[in-house]
């Protein structure tokens, strides 16, 4: 009897167990194991800075997808290096552009910001990238060493239109009071290379 139930157990058993592999003769006489997908590769962690800039409520007038730039041209503005440098790492590309086709570094060159020129090189910011006049950031050096470092203007290049001599005055001033508007209370410096340009503008009919 009891061989008996051990007969039909054996043949439940047979039944229940998988199908053999039809395609086990071909692979060698067993089953190939599935094969492991690759671990995927972790995903590169920001450090947050753009991220911030889109919470920011002082970007709240700029749309989303420009904030971080935007955000990288102010820090350039405030001279603010370490604010620049963690937007370049996070998210804001070293070479991008503006609606006027200038870089970051046209704007470190035009503002006299010598040391985020530096970071903006070192970060790999392009010497050569022109904006949409044409010109290159030497172009818009502000001063000899802001010159030495970016290099010779551009051969032949375009130069800023000189306004009407009626007009002269008035186009400085303008410039002149963009150029202080962010210089911030007390950047006796800022204020003071505006007044140097200014006067320059009046003899030479351009601020650049």
């Amino acid at each position: 009897m009891a061989e008996g139930y051990s007969a039909i157990r054996a043949a439940i058993r047979a039944k229940m167990a998988p199908p053999a592999d039809p395609f086990a003769p071909y692979l060698g006489g067993a089953a190939a194991a599935p094969a492991k997908r690759p671990p995927a590769a972790p995903m590169k962690a920001g450090n947050g800075a753009c991220a911030a800039a889109n919470a920011n409520p002082a970007n709240d007038g700029r749309t989303p997808a420009t904030r971080p730039r935007l955000q990288a041209r102010d820090a350039v503005w405030y001279n603010q290096p370490a604010e620049l440098a963690a937007l370049l790492d996070d998210c804001v590309g070293v070479n991008s552009k503006d609606t006027d086709g200038g870089t970051l570094l046209h704007v470190a060159a035009e503002r006299n910001r010598i040391d985020i020129a530096k970071l903006l090189i070192a970060k790999g910011a392009s010497r050569t990238a022109t904006d949409n006049s044409g010109k290159r950031p030497a172009d818009y050096a502000a001063s000899p060493e802001m010159q030495a470092l970016l290099g010779a203007r551009s051969p032949g290049g375009p130069s800023t239109p000189v306004p009407a001599s009626g007009a002269n005055e008035a186009y400085c001033k303008q410039m002149w009071h963009e150029a202080t508007a962010l210089c911030g209370l007390g950047a006796a410096r800022c204020t003071n290379t505006a007044s140097i340009r200014y006067s320059a503008c009046l003899k030479k009919g351009t601020w650049y």
